[in-house]
């Protein structure tokens, strides 16, 4: 497995190749980039790569205070009138209202929250057909599970009914 770039030797634009290659962009499609000042750097790479494909906007939101927190109003109207909304940002808004209703009309939201250059040179290693089959093996078994137990060898133990809880797979499958 060939190691990832460190430090200044980091080029995001394989990993951004990755990126527009899992969401299958294609030219007919729209791009919107929401990123925040701590993340522009990736924001610029995946727009240089998927600019040469359809056409993008990138919109540069606050840093959020928290994860959650809804983008601004203007910007969670954009996220609807764009078939992509790709969102490298400090806070999450994957679970935003703005998201959920983007994703109701239609968008598919792919949020990276708390991600850094050298997550994305990492991520460019990783086998996407291993982490979907092993994501639905996973969850094959906490959908059926009634209770969970997570022990380690250094002493966690911990356990917690699942009855009423909503499963959800994350493996990088945006169709």
């Amino acid at each position: 497995r060939k190691k990832a770039p460190q430090g200044k030797d980091m080029n995001l634009s394989e990993p951004s190749k990755k990126v527009v290659k899992i969401l299958k962009i294609k030219k007919k499609d729209s791009v919107l980039i929401i990123t925040d000042k701590k993340r522009e750097k990736i924001a610029k790479a995946i727009y240089e790569v998927s600019s040469k494909i359809c056409k993008v906007k990138v919109v540069k939101i606050p840093v959020a205070d928290h994860s959650g927190q809804e983008p601004p109003k203007k910007v969670a109207k954009m996220m609807k009138q764009y078939s992509f909304v790709i969102a490298p940002t400090s806070g999450s808004i994957t679970h935003t209202k703005a998201s959920q209703s983007a994703v109701k009309n239609g968008t598919t939201v792919a949020t990276l929250p708390s991600i850094t250059e050298q997550i994305m040179n990492q991520s460019i290693n990783a086998d996407i057909q291993k982490l979907q089959n092993y994501t639905k093996k996973l969850y094959e078994k906490v959908n059926s599970a009634k209770e969970i137990k997570i022990t380690t060898p250094s002493g966690t133990n911990l356990s917690f009914k699942t009855t009423g809880r909503k499963w959800m797979k994350d493996d990088a499958n945006f169709k």
